[in-house]
């Protein structure tokens, strides 16, 4: 059984005595569990997540950071699965992967891909919160593009929400109650 973040707290104060709430303020626990994870999702990248967004018709550049893409805060990495495009139409979707490639793979190979024109995407590369593809769609598309990613664990809302699924429980992330306790411990002090 998952302990809620409430329960955990309490077992925080438990393992270190010294710990008094005089001494390490809540707001400084809250501070230290949540910096824990942070650490443990960016470790053990157990939530895989995924969402489509609009293809912009001559575009090959796309920050998933200032656009409504992903939320803010839940973007660790890509995940293996990648990114995909919709080689078909909204209604009937056909999503095919994309070759993930780096900007100094894409010059390597393909001198002069920034001039090509529009066409299929091909390949993307990730760098910096942005994603870019080569070749710039030659149309708009509503979900035409289908993100794969690694995210970070659910915001806590309150004491009753479990720390690593959020408000309802999954009883698979319970054994990371005991690194989280020893995260706590180590910044304790």
């Amino acid at each position: 059984m998952s302990l809620t973040y409430g329960e955990i707290k309490i077992l925080c104060r438990k393992i270190v005595p010294e710990a008094f709430i005089n001494k390490v303020p809540d707001d400084t626990l809250d501070n230290i569990l949540k910096e824990g994870l942070i650490d443990i999702a960016q470790e053990i990248k157990c939530i895989h997540k995924n969402v489509k967004f609009n293809v912009v018709d001559s575009t090959n550049t796309y920050s998933i950071s200032s656009t409504s893409v992903i939320p803010d805060q839940d973007f660790i990495e890509m995940d293996e699965s990648g990114l995909y495009f919709n080689n078909a139409t909204a209604a009937s979707p056909n999503y095919e992967p994309l070759d993930p490639y780096t900007r100094e793979r894409m010059d390597k190979q393909f001198r002069n891909w920034r001039n090509d024109a529009d066409g299929t995407p091909q390949r993307y590369f990730f760098e910096s919160n942005i994603i870019e593809v080569h070749n710039a769609p030659d149309a708009d598309l509503t979900d035409g593009f289908w993100i794969h990613y690694i995210a970070y664990f659910p915001t806590i809302s309150n004491d009753n929400y479990y720390p690593f699924s959020g408000a309802s429980d999954i009883k698979q992330y319970a054994m990371f109650t005991k690194t989280l306790l020893k995260w706590w411990r180590w910044h304790a002090y």
